[in-house]
């Protein structure tokens, strides 16, 4: 694994493969955009962050934002060697930096919601219900309930939406 002596240098690294994807893609950054991704409240940033994140505030959706730069985030890394990405995310996250929110969103595996929760509990309950009430081979109630488990799993799952 490439290390990086600083947090500073990881984030660089981070930065400029994000940049480069959104002109891959041909939808550039715009200098407040890029400049966000150097946000933290307490590590290494850029000197004029507090006018860039007021800015930010003022004219961004900070949920759209964040989607993107997932998706963006999640884009560059294919392009890049893994264990160096992963190094600069290692060594990003000694510190406090909101890139790291948008990393983690890219590399974070879809997470289920409370809907795809109860749906899969509520298939469960009535599969043992059923068991019960009407007896039966367990291998058949299990292959009944096996499809109904992965359609109620996908019910609930949060996946970023592109931007």
């Amino acid at each position: 694994m490439t290390a990086f002596a600083t947090q500073r240098d990881a984030k660089e690294f981070l930065v400029g493969e994000i940049v480069r994807e959104a002109e891959r893609e041909n939808q550039p950054l715009s200098e407040i955009e890029r400049k966000m991704l150097y946000f933290s409240e307490t590590d290494w940033t850029l000197p004029d962050m507090p006018e860039v994140a007021e800015s930010f505030d003022r004219e961004y959706d900070t949920a759209k934002y964040e989607r993107r730069i997932a998706r963006l985030a999640d884009a560059a890394r294919k392009h890049v060697d893994r264990s160096r990405w992963s190094a600069a995310v290692e060594r990003l996250s000694e510190g406090d930096h909101y890139l790291l929110v948008m990393v983690g969103i890219a590399g974070r595996p879809d997470a289920m919601t409370w809907k795809g929760a109860v749906a899969v509990l509520l298939v469960l309950g009535l599969t043992v219900a059923g068991r019960l009430a009407f007896g039966g081979s367990t291998l058949l109630w299990t292959a009944i309930a096996l499809p109904a488990l992965v359609f109620a799993s996908r019910i609930g799952t949060r996946r970023p939406k592109h931007v």
